[in-house]
């Protein structure tokens, strides 16, 4: 795919900027980035600090470019603002209530959410199987143990 620069003037300095373009130089993204990386099957952006992700395929937005950090796992994508992280699918959905853990750990069925010290668990439909409420959450392949005081609870995983 190739890209097409854009140099923006501002009054003390100058910037080169990005975009995605075809063979008639109609820019598929619809926008300038300060930096493009081309994945497989995904586009990531950078923007005044912000990244985003497109998909390669038909050059649609999956993530708005308003994260300070974007990852790529199997399962989808991890992203950070402010210090804060959430998890989306590949299509974009969220999973995880929105950008506010303090951690999460990327499992083969879902996500370790950590917030305040405490951990819970979602799996990649977006499912709550556990709250935030456990000093300690352990994933296997079909069921989750969580740690509270003294007590361990078991949460099947379909």
């Amino acid at each position: 795919l190739p890209l097409m620069f854009n140099v923006v003037r501002g009054r003390t300095t100058m910037n080169i900027q990005m975009a995605l373009v075809d063979e008639n130089n109609v820019n598929l993204l619809g926008d300038y980035f300060d930096e493009i990386k081309i994945f497989e099957s995904y586009i990531m952006v950078k923007k005044a600090s912000k990244c985003g992700i497109y998909k390669k395929e038909d050059f649609s937005c999956i993530l708005k470019c308003v994260y300070d950090n974007i990852s790529i796992h199997e399962v989808g994508f991890m992203v950070s603002t402010n210090g804060l992280y959430g998890f989306y699918t590949f299509d974009g959905k969220n999973i995880t209530e929105g950008c506010v853990w303090d951690k999460i750990s990327v499992q083969r069925t879902g996500v370790i959410v950590e917030k305040e010290k405490l951990q819970g668990f979602f799996d990649y439909s977006g499912n709550k199987i556990c709250d935030c409420e456990y000093r300690k959450v352990e994933c296997y392949p079909k069921a989750i143990i969580a740690f509270k005081k003294q007590k361990r609870h078991v949460y099947d995983i379909v």
